[in-house]
């Protein structure tokens, strides 16, 4: 603006009518950058965030569902681990790209900015916890490790794969779902009555599963403060 009064006043002259129509010419072109900025361009943003958020929490529940599958089957295939990581980063890349391309173009959001933020912080602590329980099993050589909770995998299964599916319910029906479920019966086997004695403490093999149980306790307690955010 600065450079058209100047060549203005330097060529032509200068008046007050050309400065009430630089005045003008400026606000309809703000007016059509905000337009723009609202309504064309975050389209694009929204629809790919739309998209990837459902994605991620597939993703992270099918990484949940086959950690535990493997466990239950004793294979430990760190091959497969490997696929399973790989496409859980490319998801949580791809989330995480939409997410911010949406927040600096898009004036309306379906969720405040603060409450996007929370989802988000949530979704990184799901993400942190599925990363360690993937390194925690490839890097499990004993199979043996997990024997003392073998017949609560399957039943840990079905929880994992409920809690999931009802936060991705209340994600697609704006907070509607059912009620998440808490893990009761592992707390017996890892918070077992103890006496002073030193003699009495945890053996090797509740050394091999309690992180185990302690990332899918933490993860667990994630999708609750999630399920509530989007509630």
């Amino acid at each position: 603006t600065l450079f058209i009064v100047f060549l203005f006043a330097s060529l032509l002259g200068w008046s007050n009518r050309l400065m009430w129509l630089r005045i003008y010419e400026t606000f309809i072109g703000a007016g059509i950058a905000v337009f723009t900025s609202a309504l064309v361009f975050p389209i694009s943003a929204k629809s790919n965030f739309k998209t990837a958020l459902p994605d991620y929490l597939h993703a992270l529940k099918q990484t949940t569902l086959s950690l535990i599958n493997n466990i239950e089957n004793n294979q430990c295939d760190s091959s497969e681990l490997q696929a399973i990581h790989e496409k859980l980063l490319l998801a949580h890349v791809a989330v995480n790209n939409s997410y911010q391309s949406m927040t600096f173009e898009n004036l309306f959001l379906r969720f405040p900015k603060k409450r996007l933020n929370n989802i988000m912080l949530q979704l990184w602590a799901l993400h942190h916890f599925s990363t360690n329980l993937i390194t925690f099993v490839s890097k499990s050589k004993n199979s043996n490790d997990f024997d003392a909770i073998k017949p609560e995998l399957h039943h840990l299964k079905n929880l994992f794969e409920h809690n999931f599916t009802s936060v991705e319910q209340a994600l697609a029906t704006r907070g509607k779902g059912e009620e998440l479920k808490r893990i009761t019966s592992l707390y017996r086997i890892i918070n077992k009555p103890r006496s002073g004695n030193p003699a009495d403490k945890l053996d090797d093999t509740e050394f091999g599963f309690t992180p185990f149980i302690y990332m899918l306790k933490k993860l667990n307690e994630t999708l609750f403060d999630l399920k509530n955010i989007l509630s």
